[in-house]
């Protein structure tokens, strides 16, 4: 019944969503609680007048009294539509939002933390063995932040803070075996201890399935927009294999929940090794954001390049095989600002993947510096 209202929000013209990139986002629903974006007064307005006319067909009645509101931008109108609008933090499907950062952050973390902290010293007064106190971790403690390790970035403190209360619930003092010992699992002589750091990363790597699979939805429209920065596809964009922020520095462009996603995913994901590659997979490997592709201990990105069509191995040379020369090049791209550095500096980063592939150029790159001389003349 309630989906009947949602499209009924999302199809009405005189309703104004929020634009996000090449999306018009409106109204976010889940079981009886619904949140709606919307852009100005009159679809306010109109939203509630729809909300009216829905509960008098189908009953569900909205509650103002429950009902909270956010301006954003310079709109500010504390008393508009009998809504109750606040600069301080809302709950939204189990996680607040607002200006507020800190206040946010107690609300999300904080007081989760602290109850997490009130449930183990109940269970203290029991005589637990060491493994009731790994099953009580497990079962009840974890539970009460995995929401928001799913959902938000996981501020610096947090994993220290989680590991000292969990540990000293295990220990009451000093830990008397590594914590590494014992999150091994029982075959190698670990009693299987949750990481709380693996399991936040864990937690985060599991979206990419999810953008991967569902990059038309409307929830991935946020993504999609700030990677329009980077002029890559998001499969494109997963493929590159930068280790760390230092590797690639502009990854700070995107929010920091985003960072933490695509961070998490290629740190765990298994290393390439290039002596294991066939050519074909080293060709089709990205130039771009490739940890085998390095200059001055950073990956490589040129969004010019990338605008002009060069974005994997084999896009460095035409149908018959052959490199693309300086002129190529030139002629692809729109700036052409300091092209030639920037070609020699391509050239001499894409050696090491290059040296070794089975091509009639993998010569050229067995002396580099005397080859790359020979093409820019």
């Amino acid at each position: 019944v309630v989906e009947m209202l949602a499209i009924d929000v999302r199809n009405r013209q005189s309703i104004n969503g929020l634009i996000v990139g090449n999306h018009v986002v409106k109204i976010s629903q889940y079981a009886d609680d619904m949140t709606i974006c919307l852009r100005n007064k009159d679809s306010i307005q109109n939203s509630l007048e729809c909300l009216k006319r829905f509960e008098n067909v189908a009953g569900p009645r909205l509650n103002l009294d429950k009902t909270e509101g956010i301006w954003l931008g310079n709109e500010k109108d504390n008393d508009f539509a009998g809504i109750k609008w606040t600069k301080g933090p809302v709950r939204c499907l189990g996680i607040y939002i607002g200006y507020d950062k800190q206040a946010c952050n107690k609300r999300n973390w904080d007081d989760k933390i602290s109850k997490m902290t009130n449930i183990l010293k109940s269970w203290r007064q029991r005589n637990l063995t060491m493994f009731g106190k790994i099953i009580v971790i497990k079962m009840l403690i974890c539970s009460q932040i995995t929401f928001s390790a799913m959902m938000l970035p996981v501020p610096d403190y947090i994993c220290k803070e989680v590991n000292k209360i969990l540990y000293g619930f295990i220990w009451k003092k000093q830990d008397r075996i590594s914590r590494k010992s014992l999150i091994c699992p029982y075959q190698d002589g670990g009693i299987g201890m949750i990481d709380i750091e693996c399991k936040f990363k864990s937690l985060k790597i599991s979206w990419v399935k999810r953008i991967l699979n569902d990059s038309n939805a409307t929830w991935i429209s946020v993504f999609l927009n700030y990677l329009q920065n980077f002029g890559l596809s998001v499969n494109e964009f997963f493929d590159m294999s930068y280790r760390s922020r230092a590797q690639f520095p502009l990854i700070e462009k995107l929010p920091k929940f985003y960072q933490e996603i695509c961070l998490y995913f290629n740190e765990l994901t298994t290393k390439k090794q290039l002596n294991l590659m066939s050519d074909s997979d080293k060709m089709n490997e990205m130039i771009w954001g490739n940890e085998h592709v390095i200059s001055q201990n950073k990956t490589l990105f040129m969004r010019s390049w990338i605008n002009a069509g060069p974005i994997r191995l084999k896009d460095l040379f035409d149908v018959n095989g052959v490199l693309l020369t300086i002129n190529d090049i030139k002629c692809k791209l729109i700036s052409k600002v300091n092209y030639i550095c920037e070609y020699k500096t391509v050239l001499q980063s894409v050696k090491v993947l290059l040296k070794r592939v089975d091509t009639p150029i993998a010569p050229f790159f067995k002396n580099p510096k005397q080859n790359i001389i020979h093409v820019l003349v």
